[in-house]
């Protein structure tokens, strides 16, 4: 029983680390993208593709870190999966 509540502050920090990692790196790449520092790497073939792709991405993680914020998400095992 003692584990089981341990468990759930670190799957909640684990959650939240996952969810600024997602966030981080979807902006990262599209700043990468639109300053053209990985032209050969990043959208080599479909450049618009990438941008609506990666804007939808981030559009995504902002909307999942405001429902972890406001508390309407939490972290369970099938969120975790489904994330």
């Amino acid at each position: 029983m003692n584990n089981s509540k341990q468990a759930i502050p670190n799957n909640r920090r684990l959650f939240s680390v996952y969810i600024y990692y997602r966030l981080s790196m979807g902006v990262l790449l599209y700043v990468l993208f639109i300053s053209g520092l990985a032209e050969r790497i990043l959208g080599t073939n479909e450049p618009e593709l990438f941008m609506y792709s990666s804007l939808i991405y981030i559009s995504f993680c902002c909307l999942s870190l405001t429902l972890y914020l406001l508390d309407m998400i939490q972290p369970k095992s099938n969120h975790l999966l489904f994330l």
